[in-house]
């Protein structure tokens, strides 16, 4: 999608000149640029984790193990 933006005079001459060493078009640049500043902007956004109860993991629980792992899951998705 066609956009306008404005950048510093010097920003867009150092912009050019990656550009043409690079063989890449000015737009390239820019849309590399804010895709990664996008992603380290994800990447340290805090998550926030919803525990209850006392804490740490159940007895039966071993992180080591993904098949009982996934089978204590499965038991708790069960209805029955």
């Amino acid at each position: 999608m066609p956009v306008t933006i404005q950048l510093p005079d010097d920003l867009l001459k150092e912009t050019e000149t990656v550009a043409a060493a690079t063989h890449h078009e000015v737009n390239e640049i820019v849309e590399q640029a804010l895709r990664d500043w996008l992603a380290r902007r994800r990447a340290v956004l805090p998550v926030r984790l919803i525990t209850y109860g006392q804490g740490g993991l159940l007895p039966e629980v071993n992180l080591d193990d993904s098949a009982s792992l996934l089978a204590i899951m499965d038991a708790a998705d069960d209805p029955a």
